[in-house]
């Protein structure tokens, strides 16, 4: 089963194609429009990584804020029901 973690990893992962198209535009610096094309390429994935790393903060963020509020829930209802037993299980 995946988990969060491994979403995040695979992000960065993949946000290493900058790195790899730096070096690109680098090797390939010539002052042609390839290598302006190549800068271009870099801005854009930058700003497409650096949204997909915003939504996954947020999606992360509401995940254990949820997962807690359903924590708690559970807990108040074990409560109520060890009370409405008095402390007898279901198996009973």
């Amino acid at each position: 089963m995946s988990t969060i973690q491994d979403l995040e990893q695979e992000v960065l992962r993949c946000w290493e194609i900058t790195q790899d198209l730096k070096l690109l535009a680098e090797v390939v610096n010539d002052g042609s429009d390839h290598t302006e094309t190549v800068k271009g390429v870099i801005e854009v994935y930058e700003l497409r990584f650096e949204k997909a790393w915003d939504t996954y903060e947020k999606l992360v963020h509401e995940y254990y804020k949820q997962r807690d509020k359903d924590k708690k829930l559970n807990d108040k209802a074990e409560e109520a029901w060890e009370r409405a037993t008095g402390g007898k299980n279901a198996k009973s």
